[in-house]
């Protein structure tokens, strides 16, 4: 909670640096409470949260929700609101950092995969093999997603990650009815919904499924029932980098000096404090975010 509070106050500043329009929003979102075990959740989640001095979220009665959103369900009970919340373009966002890196002299390869970390007598990383060919470097960072602990594995280092898939379903854009940002049901700026989303036990499968379509479009209709009447334009799948216990792996990895990890399955989310926490650390040797709970090799302690 703190990481993603943190994050999200990055979030403006980085876009303006980039210099790139990638559909942010960030005025606030909701969460709709669609029974009263959802309102009850929802106090219990915001009181949680309350404990940081970054949270100034509330629970939103029915009729303020309609003010906000007015072609949600009226069977809502309410909805959780945060002002930290908003959404994002992540296809416009990726491009927008890679374009960014390369201004800022990063040099990179696409269609190159990495076969090897290489390590001196002492441990240390010294590069990484590919199949173009060797990288020398004395730091190596970890940050493959859904696949990191494939690429941790090759130097020693064992992550408790598994894949966890989820689907989301895209309906034909329309106008904009729904300009605040919420969870599972979302518009954006071009007018199309993003449905979702599911969490599902599957290991590597990303095929999607008529079980999911049916459920998602189910839970969007009750939520926003304009969905409803939308045609449904994709419908896919993927794979979220779960940690064991669900925080990210963040930080240096101790047997393996110069090894750095950076995943967890929130990857646009916390995008830009994954990458001050890195940067800090690399370049300065530490950081001001405390990083204690994120170790990688954490799940390895007796």
């Amino acid at each position: 909670m703190e990481l993603s509070l943190a994050s999200s106050r990055l979030w403006p500043d980085l876009v303006r640096d980039l210099g790139e329009d990638v559909g942010l929003r960030q005025g606030g979102g909701i969460t709709l409470c669609l029974t009263d075990d959802d309102v009850e959740n929802g106090h219990a989640l915001i009181e949680a949260q309350s404990a940081s001095p970054r949270f100034e979220g509330r629970m939103l009665s029915p009729s303020e929700v309609f003010d906000l959103q007015p072609p949600v369900s009226r069977d809502i009970k309410g909805a959780v609101w945060s002002p930290h919340d908003g959404d994002v373009n992540w296809v416009k966002w990726t491009a927008a950092l890679a374009r960014g890196c390369e201004r800022a002299g990063v040099d990179i390869r696409p269609n190159t995969r990495v076969t090897g970390i290489d390590r001196d007598t002492s441990g240390a990383v010294t590069g990484v093999t590919t199949n173009h060919g060797t990288i020398h470097a004395a730091t190596v960072v970890c940050a493959a997603g859904v696949w990191s602990s494939r690429v941790a594995r090759m130097a020693g280092v064992d992550l408790a990650l598994r894949p966890v898939k989820g689907q989301i379903l895209v309906t034909e854009p329309t106008d904009m009815i729904c300009p605040v940002p919420m969870a599972n049901v979302r518009q954006d700026p071009d007018g199309s919904f993003y449905l979702g989303v599911t969490h599902e036990e599957a290991a590597w499968d990303v095929t999607p499924t008529d079980w999911a379509f049916n459920q998602i479009h189910s839970m969007a209709a009750s939520l926003v029932p304009a969905v409803s009447d939308l045609r449904i334009v994709r419908h896919f799948a993927g794979l979220r980098p779960m940690p064991q216990d669900g925080l990210p792996f963040l930080g240096p990895v101790a047997t393996v000096p110069g090894f750095y990890t950076a995943v967890g399955h929130s990857g646009i989310t916390l995008s830009p404090i994954h990458g001050k926490v890195i940067a800090d650390l690399i370049v300065d040797g530490q950081t001001d975010v405390d990083i204690a709970a994120y170790d990688p090799l954490r799940v390895l302690k007796p």
